[in-house]
């Protein structure tokens, strides 16, 4: 990304709010964060774990999964009674429901968290993947979470020039000639002859 400023204006004047009214960047719909559930959501999926890790070390095994999953069921009722959508809800007890599963067929307390380590591995080799192809994921999430994106700065300060480019993470050395080309032509136009 390349940013120019013609005339900054006076850091007071600034509008510094992500959400103003009127703004198309906020009716994209919603983010994937709060398809998840928001942050409540990431909230209410640690505390089945917390609770299963806490019994396990005082109650047998299967008391220890039965406590989690009676957690999860009391959280899924609990999210529903606020008005949260069903299907944020169902989803977190759809996973304590595989976890205690997955511990009750193996019989090991450590494979309550077999889910969550292969994904955090399948998630760690995509994101390899895409940058060993010089197309790191990173911008991709980055835009989903935060769907402004990068012409929140044009939107802000409307005497910016926003330029975006398909550079990379090195984008003088992926664009140097397009970067070259715009900076003369911003510096042609603003600076005096």
């Amino acid at each position: 990304m390349l940013i120019h400023e013609e005339d900054p204006i006076p850091a007071p004047e600034r509008d510094r709010g992500s959400a103003r009214p009127g703004d198309p960047s906020q009716a994209a719909g919603p983010t994937i964060l709060n398809q998840m559930g928001g942050v409540a959501g990431f909230a209410y999926s640690t505390v089945p774990v917390i609770v299963f890790v806490t019994a396990n070390a005082l109650l047998p095994l299967p008391v220890a999964v039965g406590v989690a999953g009676a957690t999860g069921l009391a959280l899924f009722v609990f999210r529903l009674l606020r008005g949260e959508r069903l299907v944020s809800a169902i989803g977190s007890l759809l996973g304590v429901a595989v976890a205690a599963g997955i511990v009750a067929w193996t019989g090991s307390a450590r494979d309550f968290f077999v889910i969550g380590i292969w994904a955090s591995l399948a998630g760690f080799v995509v994101t390899l993947a895409s940058v060993l192809a010089r197309r790191p994921l990173t911008g991709v999430i980055w835009n989903a979470l935060a769907p402004a994106g990068a012409t929140a700065f044009g939107e802000d300060l409307p005497h910016t020039e926003v330029h975006l480019l398909d550079g990379g993470h090195f984008l003088l050395e992926s664009s140097l000639d397009e970067v070259a080309d715009l900076i003369r032509d911003f510096l042609g136009r603003t600076l005096p002859a």
